[in-house]
């Protein structure tokens, strides 16, 4: 029985074998309208307990702002009182110190988000003036921040009996 080729495959090397008619112009890569912007920002991250994420929530709805421009707005704010330059150095420090204690994990949510270096670096000035760790820090300028812009304290009945307001 005679083997039947498969009909793509003669078109194919018919191509192959063919002398190319003229070279195709090299396309140029499509030009970019915007740089990525989240590539210079600082991944931070803090343990918010339930009060302090129900006002986090508050606020959004009631700014219709995002987490991460209430944390910058929150951060710098705080930093703002407590005297720190509003431009830090570009070599300036964005590490966060470590707490003295380490809080319990249970019902605590963590919540990351990106900050500018400038923020960062400012958060870590805040934290080393107040003798904070970072997600403390972090904690101390949202709630003053919910209090200042007016965000009350969650019911009781969202808290629970085993979380303090704050």
């Amino acid at each position: 029985m005679p083997s039947k080729e498969d009909p793509r495959r003669a078109v194919a090397s018919a191509e192959a074998n063919a002398e190319p008619e003229s070279v195709p112009a090299k396309r140029r890569p499509p030009a970019r309208g915007r740089v990525a912007t989240w590539t210079n920002l600082k991944s931070t991250g803090a343990r918010l307990n339930r009060a302090t994420d129900w006002r986090l929530t508050k606020a959004a709805e009631r700014t219709g702002q995002g987490v991460q421009d209430i944390w910058e707005a929150a951060i710098n704010a705080y930093c703002d009182r407590l005297g720190i330059p509003q431009k830090m150095p570009d070599d300036a420090s964005t590490k966060l110190p470590s707490p003295e204690r380490y809080q319990e994990r249970g019902g605590l949510k963590l919540v990351v988000v990106r900050l500018t270096h400038n923020t960062r670096a400012r958060l870590a000035e805040a934290c080393i003036r107040q003798y904070l760790g970072g997600g403390e820090g972090i904690v101390e300028a949202l709630n003053e921040h919910f209090d200042e812009v007016g965000i009350p304290q969650p019911p009781k009945d969202i808290l629970g009996d085993d979380q303090p307001s704050m």
